[in-house]
């Protein structure tokens, strides 16, 4: 038996299935059980190199907190910045849309600015 209401969800690049529930909780798919990942989050996206972030479950006037997956330890690792939505490029570096709807890509100097014609149409996966 698996968890009950999923309302965000993300598939690594091994093909497993990630999914966040209606409570916030966080589970991934390994082979044919659930693993509960500890903590709670609003939203989640998955990197072609398998990082994960996922967004946590309490809103600020700045939006949610950014969080990253330390697959060591498997507990999440707080990151820089604040987002309403988040997406994880191919490079595993995370892009952002702001409580201000503009977006930001994460680089080695930090979070910059990205050109984008309308930010309110930026889903996350």
């Amino acid at each position: 038996m698996g968890p009950k209401g999923a309302k965000r969800l993300a598939i690594d690049p091994t093909g497993r299935l990630w999914i966040i529930n209606k409570q916030g909780n966080v589970y991934m798919k390994r082979r044919h059980r659930w693993k509960r990942i500890f903590g709670k989050a609003s939203s989640i996206a998955i990197g072609a190199d398998n990082s994960v972030f996922v967004l946590g479950k309490q809103i600020k006037r700045q939006g949610y907190a950014i969080y990253k997956l330390d697959r060591r330890t498997n507990t999440w690792q707080r990151f820089p910045g604040h987002a309403m939505r988040i997406a994880v490029h191919i490079d595993g570096n995370p892009w952002i849309v702001s409580a201000q709807k503009k977006v930001f890509r994460y680089t080695e100097k930090g979070w910059a600015s990205v050109k984008a014609p309308n930010s309110r149409l930026i889903v996350n996966g």
